[in-house]
């Protein structure tokens, strides 16, 4: 069998099942419009959950003070450390003006 034939054989299938989803099943709807159904049921479900969150607020208010301390730490590293050349270098750069 080479890729072609197994090709065909699947879409085949898919037809098949396509047929068997869209005939009408003992009288009552067919399968697509059961789904149908279904997908109305869950949307429905999903707006009024959406309207419910959309009705609490999402977060706290931030309150800002622009006066307001900010404490800022940070580490010097390095400070007693022996000057080598490149320290030496800019340096000189530095004071050269």
């Amino acid at each position: 069998m080479n890729n072609h034939e197994g090709r065909l054989k699947a879409l085949e299938y898919q037809i098949e099942l396509l047929r068997k989803m869209s005939a009408p099943t003992d009288g009552g709807p067919n399968m697509i419009e059961e789904m149908k159904l279904g997908y109305g049921e869950e949307k429905l479900s999903m707006e009024k959950e959406i309207e419910k969150l959309s009705a609490e607020p999402a977060s706290e208010p931030i309150a800002h003070n622009p006066e307001g301390e900010v404490k800022q730490s940070f580490k010097s590293f390095g400070q007693n450390r022996v000057m080598n050349t490149r320290d030496r270098v800019m340096n000189r750069i530095a004071n050269l003006k």
